[in-house]
Formats: structure tokens, sequence, C-alpha cells
């Protein structure tokens, strides 16, 4: 007495599974639900029917739907994590160009305040000779002379 699932039987007595399944809806053959929601029957039951059984040893079992759809889920999910790993790699490509131009840029920044600064340093040196009123010549002071020295002196 083998325990048999509604393939294996149909496999077992040459009928189709909707004919085992129509027989199974009648009550004409005893069967019982597994826990995945499958019916198992006893051999000795498809006998009872006087249905003839064949060996089907060397016949695989082919896998049950169940098992079908959880292996193309499981494709299905293969798609969508290698989709999101490629979206994921084009942005991380993306981030590295950007922070490349934002180091570029902050390069640039930072010459640019170096070279404000030394002009700022230049400016200054330039502006406190200009302000400068005494120039020494010949060890005596005297004023610097400008146009607006003249217009003094003209007063």
């Amino acid at each position: 007495m083998a325990k048999l699932n509604l393939a294996q039987a149909a496999r077992a007595t040459g009928k189709s599974r909707t004919t085992i399944r129509k027989w199974l809806k009648l009550g004409r053959i005893q069967a019982e639900m597994d826990g995945q929601g499958n019916w198992t029957m006893d051999s000795d039951e498809l006998e009872r029917m006087g249905w003839l059984l064949r060996d089907t040893s060397d016949v695989p079992n082919p896998p049950s739907s169940r098992l079908a759809d959880e292996v193309l889920e499981l494709k299905h999910q293969l798609s969508r994590l290698a989709d999101q790993i490629a979206a994921k790699d084009e942005l991380i490509e993306i981030l590295k160009v950007d922070r490349a131009d934002r180091d570029r840029i902050w390069k640039e920044y930072y010459e640019l305040k170096e070279e404000k600064k030394l002009w700022i340093q230049e400016r200054q040196l330039q502006l406190q000779k200009e302000k400068q009123l005494v120039v020494y010549e010949g060890g005596k002071k005297r004023e610097k002379k400008g146009f607006f020295s003249f217009l003094r002196k003209a007063a």
C-alpha cells in the first residue's frame, strides 16, 4: 500500500488527472489532502476501483505545480534583483562622476580663494605705498610729488 499523489495515480492507472479528480469529487475514490493542499491516495484504493496499476518506478515524477510556481517566482525575483543591481551600478557610476566634478570644483574654489588672498595682500601693499606722503631723498624729508601735492603748494 503506497501513497500516490494525483499525477502518480494518473500515470499508474493510465487515466487522466481530470478523470481521477472527477471520481474524487463524486466520492468514488477515498483520498486525503496533504499539508500542501495536494491529493494523496492509497494504491489499494485504485485497485479496489478495478484499475490495473502499471509499474511507474522507472518514470520520473514531474515537479508539482506548486514547486514549478515557486521556481518561476524565484526566477522573477532573480530578474528583478538583477535589474535593481544594474540600476544601482548606474547610480554608482553617476555618483562617481558627480564626486569627481565636485572635487574639481572645490580645487578650483581653493585656488581662486588663494589667488584672491594674494591679490588682496598685493593691493593692500600698493595702497600703503600710495598713502605715504613723505618720500626720502638724499636723507631729507619731502612731500610726495603728485597732482594733489601740486595743488596744495599752489594754494
